[in-house]
């Protein structure tokens, strides 16, 4: 939209000097010539000074109908005084302003639709931030009731002795897995576990 915006107002710039007098220059090519009213000399400070305000877009749009013939009930053998074509210049720029119009409307209320979406009030927020936090707490809630209590699982006696003679045996003659390796981690954990409270209880 500011790239579109850019390019429009671009267009719509002011002419500069050479662009004025080169416009000029080219209608008369054709044969054209300054009106007579304008003192000899003069015409293309007289130009300038009025062209040099209207639209550039509108300018070149102007010279090009003008020169093609597009416009009725002129006398096509002298330029248009400065003030005529000014006045024509502006007229042919009514889409580019209109269009810029239309952008820059368009943008605001882009942004002040932005704006309202993202001012949030602090009250806001903090209401926010208290449903969510009620939010996770119930699903915490939900999620324990749902795995119920935790019951330790308790070696007996038998199943520690047979878990130290399974412990003592040579390993096969092949490398151990890591699942392996991790299963001998837990049963002497569980063993050393057992022992401990074991001693604790004769204590």
């Amino acid at each position: 939209m500011a790239v579109r915006i850019t390019e429009v107002e671009q267009q719509l710039r002011n002419p500069r000097h050479d662009e004025i007098v080169s416009g000029l220059g080219w209608l008369m090519k054709t044969g054209m010539a300054y009106p007579t009213t304008i003192p000899a000399g003069e015409e293309t400070a007289a130009y300038v000074s009025v062209l040099s305000s209207v639209p550039s877009c509108g300018l070149r749009k102007a010279l090009s109908r003008f020169r093609n013939g597009q416009y009725e009930n002129i006398n096509l053998a002298f330029i248009p005084l400065p003030a005529e074509l000014a006045a024509m210049s502006r007229a042919e720029a009514k889409t580019e302003r209109d269009d810029l119009m239309r952008l820059r409307e368009t943008k605001q209320t882009l942004d002040d639709r932005r704006a309202e979406q993202t001012t949030v009030s602090e009250e806001g927020r903090a209401r926010v931030r208290k449903m969510l936090e009620v939010f996770r707490s119930e699903h915490r809630a939900r999620k324990e009731a749902e795995r119920g209590p935790v019951v330790e699982d308790v070696p007996t006696p038998e199943q520690i002795e047979r878990w130290k003679k399974i412990m003592s045996m040579p390993d096969a003659p092949r490398e151990l897995t890591a699942e392996e390796h991790a299963h001998r981690r837990t049963i002497a954990a569980k063993i050393e576990k057992a022992e401990t409270q074991e001693q604790a209880d004769a204590a």
